[in-house]
């Protein structure tokens, strides 16, 4: 898929990427990657709705909920976005 990016066919990485998580549904890492390529090409429900999945694959990660969070209060859901900040700022530093 970063192949497809590297090379600017983005619809093509799309499919991989959307391929790939009907494999890996509940691979944290993967979602936060197609959460990152969805945030990136404007699409910021789909980001969110992916960023919420990486979260409760890993709930216990605090770039994960920080991240979710970054992306509600770009969509204007400051009190859900303040929420995951106390949240992610709770849960420490990401273990190494």
């Amino acid at each position: 898929m970063v192949d497809y990016v590297r090379e600017g066919d983005r619809a093509r990485a799309r499919r991989a990427m959307e391929r790939w998580l009907v494999v890996a549904p509940e691979d944290a890492p993967s979602l936060y990657a197609a959460a990152l390529f969805y945030d990136e090409s404007g699409d910021l429900d789909r980001a969110v709705a992916l960023a919420v999945r990486a979260r409760r694959a890993a709930p216990t990660s605090p770039a994960l909920t920080a991240y979710e969070g970054a992306l509600r209060w770009r969509r204007g859901e400051r009190a859900e976005a303040e929420r995951l900040r106390r949240a992610a700022d709770a849960m420490g530093p990401e273990p190494p």
